[in-house]
């Protein structure tokens, strides 16, 4: 098998183990790396029909390829480290307003929050036994297949554990990481809520570069607590993040 062939079914078996992962905790989602590894499978074939039928072309070809995937790796490697620098938890101001982010609820009944979302609340009822006069803003809209918003969800978590709930607010208008910081954002200045000492936001790890950025554009200096996934799901998020740090970080795409 030539290079190229192999490093393309590389790819593709990279790209399977990660939509596996995905699949593992019935996530949508995996069905984009699915498909991606069944275009790289599709593609080392053609690659070593190409290079017994028309060595030249198959020559260049392999050349460009090669380049791109080059630049598409650095890019992959720069995004990793990016998200890196905001992975671990800091040391956390004591009792100020933290950001907790939704990520999606349940398949099971589209009403309590799912595995993701669970490891988050769990960070979040962390730092508020810590910081028993921190507020919360539970910050997450309602999806298409959802029968309340995240916000909602979350809310009844705390709830449901007896904690006063005159310090924890629901933001249940966003739909994207952006919004999630902008909204909540926006309902503490309205709230009259204190913001001088920074923000704590609560999210996963991978997902903390992005809405440490968008926070520090409104000014504000920003913390990190982190929820801790399995580790099959951080790395199949992690994949997935890193798009979103090249198209909306790099080259603002929304």
């Amino acid at each position: 098998m030539k290079k190229l062939s192999v490093l393309l079914l590389l790819i593709a078996v990279l790209l399977g183990s990660i939509a596996a992962a995905g699949f593992m905790y019935g996530l949508a989602l995996a069905v984009l790396p699915a498909f991606a590894a069944g275009i790289f499978v599709l593609l080392t074939i053609a690659a070593q029909i190409l290079s017994a039928k028309a060595p030249g072309l198959y020559k260049v070809l392999s050349r460009i390829t090669a380049a791109i995937l080059c630049v598409a790796l650095v890019m992959c490697a720069v995004a990793s480290v990016q998200i890196a620098t905001c992975y671990f938890d800091d040391e956390v101001p004591e009792n100020t307003t933290a950001i907790v982010l939704g990520c999606g609820l349940s398949q099971r009944d589209q009403t309590s929050p799912s595995l993701m979302l669970h490891g988050r609340l769990r960070a979040a009822e962390k730092y508020l036994q810590a910081n028993p006069e921190a507020v919360l803003i539970l910050s997450g809209g309602q999806g298409a297949d959802e029968k309340i918003s995240e916000a909602e969800a979350m809310y009844r978590y705390f709830e449901s554990r007896d904690y006063d709930m005159m310090n924890i607010y629901k933001e249940d208008g966003s739909s994207s990481t952006e919004q999630n910081i902008n909204y909540s954002i926006e309902l503490a200045l309205r709230e009259g809520l204190d913001l001088t000492g920074g923000v704590v936001i609560v999210t996963d790890g991978f997902h903390q570069y992005r809405a440490h950025k968008h926070a520090h554009a409104l000014g504000h200096e920003t913390f990190t607590v982190s929820a801790k996934a399995p580790v099959s799901l951080r790395i199949f998020y992690w994949v997935r993040e890193i798009p979103g740090v090249i198209l909306q970080s790099w080259f603002s795409f929304k």
